[in-house]
């Protein structure tokens, strides 16, 4: 009998005790026995878990035509919502991209090599499986206060995968891999990490923030937290997190404090303030600072903590609120030398790449020119998009062809997908932020007399996106500002 399905499909699949669940038709895993049953099955990665098994083809869908009956479960998984974005990227990602030659003997290789699973994470989400089909297992819902036991998954004994998501055969041109997935083998699990056995505190639960104190807490780190809106911290409490009632208090408590809010109005005052962090900083106390601001503002700041006593390291990040959840942000410190080595297992657990830059100001400095480059990108991207439209174009095969062109890259990619899709409700950077730091950027500029004439423009575009009530929206909403 002909399959339903074929490699590469994004679908539904139900598991017993699981709502449907995101995942992706994959080569079967040379050692995971398939089951004996006779009827249809397909070898399923389960996106967001982590996990993959054989599931019977009868409970398969396919993910688009079935997307608004099954992406609001009446029980909601840790790690749903995650899956379904990205099924939804991948999915439309696939509109205008050609699959790759991927051999079973390939896939299965790259399988096994993530099957790797060095550090059971904190806490399960999603699907999982079991090698004892009669096991019970406790799940931990995000909505639902009442939890319950449920049957593990029927079928063959599978291996839990570290693999961040299914990216191993992915749809694409040669060379090109989307921002929303990591690299393969390089989820937080199979990075080796042994957590520091110092205390360590966050403040600010923003974009960033969360996804970085989430996987702070995955890699076995002890975290405090505090936000300025505090329910925001039951969200860590109950997977392990302790809460500072202040900043001050969450700085006496830790030995490493890390903070990250959205301007240098917001850094002044949670340093600054009544009860703030320099209230709380000590001698030998550390406090990194992973905000992107102005230098005056960062080394105002470095100079009160180091003037009582403590260390201080600036680590603005390159990245997004996916890659925050992924743990593939870009960080860039400068400061403290002997304090960003203390820091190794913290940055380890959060980032891909990680660069000290030397004395405080220069991080800031780097990350302020990086902003230029992606903010003319992403303006050259929205014009383009716009006159496409304007001259009776198609945007996708537009996308397409920029895909097999030497500008292609991940960030032009995704973000092309956004603005085609329209998809700015839920932002991975909004638009406000991103105008704030090219704002940074150009100012910085003037202290050394170097026009920027193109970035200028660019600001103007940013600041048109906003007066359009853009502000809070993905940065891809820059395409309504250019399409008038």
């Amino acid at each position: 009998m002909e399959s339903k399905f074929k490699l590469g499909d994004i679908v539904w699949a139900k598991m017993k005790g699981f709502p449907p669940w995101p995942g992706k038709v994959c080569h079967p895993m040379p050692d995971v026995k398939k089951p004996a049953d006779k009827r249809p099955k397909q070898f399923i990665f389960f996106f967001g878990s982590e996990n993959y098994a054989y599931v019977l083809e009868e409970t398969i869908w396919p993910f688009t035509k079935f997307k608004e009956l099954y992406k609001t479960p009446s029980r909601m998984l840790r790690g749903f919502q995650e899956a379904v974005e990205i099924a939804e990227k991948l999915d439309s990602l696939r509109d205008w991209a050609e699959p790759p030659d991927v051999s079973p003997s390939d896939e299965a290789e790259k399988l096994q090599q993530a099957a790797s699973f060095t550090k059971k994470r904190l806490l399960d989400s999603g699907p999982s499986t079991s090698s004892s089909s009669n096991k019970k297992q406790k799940d931990s819902f995000e909505f639902n206060d009442s939890n319950e036991n449920d049957d593990s998954f029927e079928g063959p004994s599978s291996k839990r995968s570290s693999m961040q998501y299914a990216n191993d055969d992915y749809y694409a041109p040669e060379g090109y891999m989307p921002d929303i997935l990591p690299p393969l083998n390089d989820s937080i699990s199979s990075r080796n990490i042994i957590a520091t056995p110092m205390r360590i505190g966050f403040l600010g639960l923003g974009m960033i923030g969360r996804g970085v104190v989430d996987n702070l807490l995955r890699s076995g780190h002890e975290v405090t937290v505090w936000n300025r809106t505090t329910s925001k911290c039951y969200e860590f409490t109950k997977d392990g997190a302790l809460k500072g009632s202040t900043p001050a208090e969450v700085v006496q408590l830790c030995d490493i404090t890390f903070s990250c809010v959205s301007d240098p109005a917001a850094l002044k005052d949670l340093v600054f303030a009544n009860c703030g962090v320099l209230q709380g900083i000590s001698p030998g106390k550390g406090y990194v600072d992973m905000s992107t601001v102005d230098v005056e503002t960062i080394k105002d700041v470095q100079e009160a903590v180091v003037s009582k006593g403590g260390r201080f390291l600036e680590a603005p990040v390159i990245g997004n609120r996916m890659l925050a959840r992924a743990g593939q942000l870009v960080v860039l410190a400068a400061g403290d030398k002997a304090l960003y080595d203390d820091c190794y297992s913290c940055f380890q657990a959060i980032s891909k790449h990680k660069f000290h830059l030397g004395e405080v100001g220069s991080a800031t400095k780097m990350k302020l020119v990086l902003t230029l480059i992606f903010g003319s990108a992403l303006s050259g991207l929205a014009e383009c998009l716009a006159l496409s439209t304007k001259l009776g174009l198609d945007n996708t095969e537009v996308m397409k062809i920029i895909s097999h062109s030497s500008i292609s890259s991940i960030f032009i990619h995704e973000k092309g997908i956004d603005m085609i899709k329209n998809r700015i409700a839920e932002p991975n950077c909004k638009l406000n932020v991103m105008q704030k730091d090219m704002k940074l950027a150009i100012n910085l500029s003037d202290t050394v007399d170097q026009p920027l004439p193109v970035c200028a423009a660019v600001n103007e575009l940013f600041k048109k996106a906003k007066a359009k009530g853009y502000s809070e929206d993905d940065i891809a909403s820059l395409y309504r500002a250019a399409d008038l």
